[in-house]
C-alpha cells in the first residue's frame, strides 16, 4: 500500500458508534438515563431496590425517576420491575415502621424535623389513630399519593398501628402504584418513551415538584 493511500481520509477516520464524546462524558449521568442505560442487567435491579428502600424508610428520592426508564427501555422486564420495585419499597416501609416503634427519639423525631413536618406528622398520627379503617385508608394514600410513603410508615409504628393490617395495605398501594406505571409502558410504550426522552427535564422536574407538594399538601390530602 503506498502512502497517499496510508495517509488518505478513507484510511486513517474513526469508526462511527456509540462511543460517548468529551462532552458527553463530562456531564453527569442523571439517575434516569443510568436506569435506562443499566435497564437490562441487574444493576438496575439493585438500583431500583436501593433507591426504592431509601425512598420509602428515610430520604425524599424519586424512586419513578429509576422504575420508569428501566419500564421504558425493557418491555420484557415491566412485571419484575414492579416486583422488584413493590416488594424493596415494603421493605423500606417496614424500616420506616420499627423506626416508629423503637427508634422515635433517636431517628424518628430527627427526620420529621428534617423535613418540617412536625404538624403535619401530628395529623397523620392523629388520623391513624381513629380507627383501624381510617389508619389502613391513610397507609393506602401514602403508598399511591404524593403523601409521603416514609412519614406514614413512621407514623405507624409510632401510634401501635396493628401490623397484620399495615403490612397488606402497604403492599396493596405500592403494588397498585408501580402496576398503574407498568401498565402504561407495556401498552403505551413507543409513545410514552418518546415523550419522556423529548420533555425529560420536564418529567424531572415535574417528579421533583410532586415530591415537594405531598409534603406541602399532606393536610389537606389526609
Amino acid at each position: 500500500m503506498s502512502t497517499s493511500e496510508a495517509g488518505s481520509p478513507a484510511a486513517t477516520a474513526e469508526p462511527t458508534g456509540a462511543t460517548p464524546t468529551a462532552d458527553q462524558r463530562k456531564r453527569k449521568e442523571t439517575l434516569g438515563e443510568k436506569s435506562e442505560r443499566l435497564a437490562g442487567s441487574n444493576k438496575a435491579l439493585g438500583l431500583l431496590a436501593i433507591v426504592s428502600i431509601a425512598e420509602s424508610a428515610l430520604l425524599p428520592l424519586p424512586v419513578d425517576a429509576v422504575a420508569l426508564p428501566m419500564m421504558m427501555a425493557n418491555r420484557k422486564k415491566i412485571p419484575l420491575i414492579i416486583f422488584v420495585g413493590a416488594a424493596t419499597s415494603v421493605i423500606g416501609g417496614l424500616i420506616g415502621y420499627l423506626i416508629g416503634v423503637f427508634g422515635m427519639e433517636l431517628i424518628g423525631n430527627a427526620l420529621v424535623n428534617l423535613f418540617n413536618q412536625a404538624e403535619q406528622f401530628a395529623t397523620l398520627k392523629a388520623t391513624i389513630q381513629e380507627n383501624w379503617i381510617s389508619g389502613a385508608w391513610i397507609i393506602f394514600l401514602g403508598a399511591v399519593t404524593p403523601i409521603p410513603f416514609k412519614l406514614v410508615c413512621i407514623g405507624s409504628g409510632a401510634t401501635g398501628f396493628p401490623f397484620w393490617i399495615f403490612l397488606p395495605v402497604a403492599l396493596f398501594g405500592r403494588v397498585l402504584r408501580f402496576a398503574v406505571f407498568g401498565a402504561v409502558f407495556w401498552y403505551f410504550g413507543p409513545p410514552a418513551a418518546a415523550l419522556m426522552r423529548k420533555h425529560g427535564k420536564l418529567v424531572g422536574i415535574a417528579m421533583i415538584v410532586i415530591i415537594i407538594a405531598g409534603f406541602l399538601l399532606t393536610p389537606l390530602l389526609l
